[in-house]
């Protein structure tokens, strides 16, 4: 709930506690004199102190809608009613003080029913101002609580105040006028009371006392009158004032916002009113109720029906948003993963049938965002995801295809197969970039051809991945190639020829792995990682890596820690974190006798494997400081020998076939005895 009134004028407290002091003091004083009825003071209570609390009642109610802005209409038409009836009682003790024969109906009975429709009025304008969330469906459930009050408020008072009522028809209508003015006055507050779940707030509880106490006050006042038992200046007199005086108190209580009651709530109001009104239609042909009984009771029923066709409607349009939310991504509007995987399966069942087309599905990856996320915060990161996905979206459209937000920083477009559909690839990479101060944001993309590729949404996917996550790592503008171009020249740097090794093992470590049928981004690892393998060595001293002489045991030991130094420099880039481990283990062993973890087996990790027989054959066919340079046909003989114990001897034989291609295209030197 939220205040409405901190912008207004307030009464202070103590003002506020020193006027209902007095006002209190006054009634109850008058209250007191109504059940003692001292006959020498009837006068000054019935005449003067009577219309002096309903005076009071109209001035404080007048001044909060002068003085404090918010609800000023709502609270003038309330100051307005209860001065109609402090006119109106003014009327009757001047006109009729020195009678005792009073007419009914009087003009003074235009004062007093001049407080029903200003007090309707301003109880409306209350709930305009104070209950939030008033959908049609809280309507209509706040006149099915309404009418089911006003069918039970006709059948019990109204009736009784009809079968005691004679006379000409102003007196009947009249008569009428107050038990029904009432009763419409209470069914607004229980309407209000319904869309709040009976937690209205302190202001509605004191209004609807005051409304319910002021409507017994007349009840009691039409029943002795019909009767010829009323007393003037009896206890049922001091209800009126207590009734308009709760409402003025109400006025000066803050103003608070009340949220209309949810979904499960709202079920249970109509509910609850239903059942009063089917009560009611099977007492209304036994007591012959009276029309406005029925005519309630019909009105009821009718709400109830427009409530249920409403709720059909109402959970026919969540459905329908759910649906909707279900496939699109809450950032961007874009279909989402969910979405395109729908998309995909259509796709493949129609070409199935012969009837569909076939399309390429391109997967994206923003590189740079993280940057521009860390740099600029969040909320702009968000704003860049929608600017892309905009014109992404606004390029794709035009080609007839869609276009998906897969999650964090990247999409995926879906596009009929053509002749352009490369072109609009490359386009829509250009679609999700972006230049400015400081920042520059671009994208990855790998491609998919249905179903010549691919003939399930898996394997679609898993082959755009596996072609984003290569071109990924390829792109010289990845912060991870640049880390990788920085870490290969170092090395380079360090010694021309470690450099030189090093691209030739990465050349044949991607063949090999290619050929054992790895998956693209296993290759793009064994590649990356055969390039950084021997990145430790810049860190061993040169009279040690040079030494043409065998080493000794602490030089060795320095030569065993290269790994783990590699590993160390390597992992220091984030994104290069799963190379790390591949480097460490490029020196271990099938027979588990390598270092520096002593890992054997399958324990290796494959690309390391791999590695290792690309290392140790550019190794024997390369001049070395304590060695010439062997043959090829001699290293492959080595591989051969140590295959199954130091190597994996799966990996030689597919490496041995792969340089015996190599030699007898001419693309490797063949028996040249070295590298140079």
């Amino acid at each position: 709930m939220s205040d409405l009134s901190s912008d207004t004028w307030v009464m202070s407290p103590i003002r506020s506690v020193s006027l209902y002091v007095v006002g209190g003091a006054a009634w109850l004083a008058f209250t007191v004199h109504a059940v003692v009825a001292r006959q020498w003071a009837f006068t000054f209570f019935n005449d003067w102190l009577y219309d002096g609390l309903l005076l009071f009642a109209f001035a404080l109610c007048l001044l909060r809608a002068v003085r404090v802005r918010h609800e000023r209409v709502a609270w003038a038409a309330m100051a307005a009613g209860v001065g109609s009836w402090a006119a109106g009682d003014i009327y009757y003790g001047i006109a009729f003080s020195s009678t005792a024969d009073v007419p009914f109906p009087s003009w003074a009975d235009l004062g007093y029913l001049g407080f029903y429709p200003f007090a309707y009025v301003s109880l409306f304008l209350l709930v305009r101002s104070r209950i939030t969330r008033l959908t049609p469906s809280v309507w209509i459930d706040a006149l099915i609580a309404g009418f089911a009050t006003v069918g039970l408020g006709a059948s019990v008072v109204v009736e009784r105040v009809l079968e005691a009522t004679h006379g000409s028809t102003a007196t009947v209508v009249t008569n009428l006028a107050y038990p029904v003015g009432d009763t419409f006055l209470v069914a607004m507050i229980v309407g209000v009371f319904a869309i709040t779940n009976f937690k209205p707030g302190r202001a509605w509880v004191v209004i609807g006392l005051g409304l319910i106490v002021s409507g017994i006050a007349d009840s009691v006042y039409l029943y002795a009158v019909s009767t010829d038992s009323y007393v003037e200046g009896g206890l049922f007199d001091a209800f009126w004032p207590a009734g308009m005086l709760l409402i003025t108190a109400a006025a000066w209580l803050p103003a608070k916002q009340h949220p209309a009651s949810n979904r499960s709530q709202a079920l249970v109001i109509p509910g609850i009113f239903a059942l009063v009104a089917i009560g009611l239609g099977v007492y209304a042909p036994i007591a012959h109720v009276n029309l406005l009984a029925a005519s309630a009771i019909a009105a009821t029923l009718l709400c109830l029906m427009a409530r249920g066709g409403l709720a059909i409607l109402e959970n026919r349009r969540l459905l329908e948003r759910t649906q909707i939310e279900a496939v699109t991504d809450a950032l961007t509007g874009l279909g989402n993963r969910r979405k395109l995987g729908d998309e995909l399966e259509t796709t493949l069942a129609q070409l199935k049938l012969g009837s569909g087309e076939p399309v390429v599905l391109a997967l994206f990856d923003l590189d740079g965002f993280k940057g521009y996320n860390d740099r600029f915060g969040h909320p702009a990161g968000d704003s860049l995801l929608i600017r892309l996905a905009a014109k992404l979206d606004a390029l794709v459209r035009q080609t007839g295809g869609a276009a998906y937000r897969m999650g964090g920083d990247e999409f995926c477009v879906l596009l009929t197969e053509t002749e352009d559909a490369d072109v609009t690839v490359a386009q829509c990479g250009v679609a999700l970039s972006e230049e400015g101060d400081g920042f520059a944001v671009a994208s990855s993309s790998g491609a998919v051809r249905i179903p010549q590729e691919a003939s399930t949404p898996s394997d679609a996917l898993k082959i755009a991945d596996q072609r984003l996550y290569v071109n990924k790592s390829l792109s010289r503008r990845s912060p991870l190639s640049q880390t990788k171009e920085v870490l290969v020249r170092l090395l380079a740097e360090r010694e021309l020829q470690l450099g030189q090794h090093v691209a030739h093992v990465a050349e044949l470590a991607e063949l090999t792995a290619v050929r054992l049928g790895l998956a693209q981004h296993e290759i793009a690892d064994t590649r990356l990682a055969a390039e950084l393998h021997d990145i430790g060595k810049a860190a061993i001293p040169d009279t040690i890596l040079n030494k043409t002489t065998p080493l000794n045991g602490t030089e060795w030991e320095f030569i065993k820690r290269h790994t783990i130094t590699g590993e160390r420099i390597v992992a220091a880039a984030p994104a290069l974190t799963r190379i790390s481990l591949v480097v460490r283990s490029t020196h271990e062993r099938i027979d588990g006798k390598g270092y520096p973890d002593g890992l054997a087996g399958d324990a290796i990790p494959l690309p390391s494997r791999i590695i290792a027989v690309a290392d140790a054959y550019d190794a024997m066919i390369s001049d070395r400081p304590y060695a010439g340079a062997g043959s090829s046909q001699e290293a492959l003989d080595e591989l051969r020998r140590h295959a199954g114990t130091q190597f994996d001897a799966a990996v030689v034989e597919v490496f041995v076939e792969i340089i015996g291609e190599l030699e007898q295209a001419s693309l490797v030197r063949g028996d040249i005895p070295s590298r140079g």
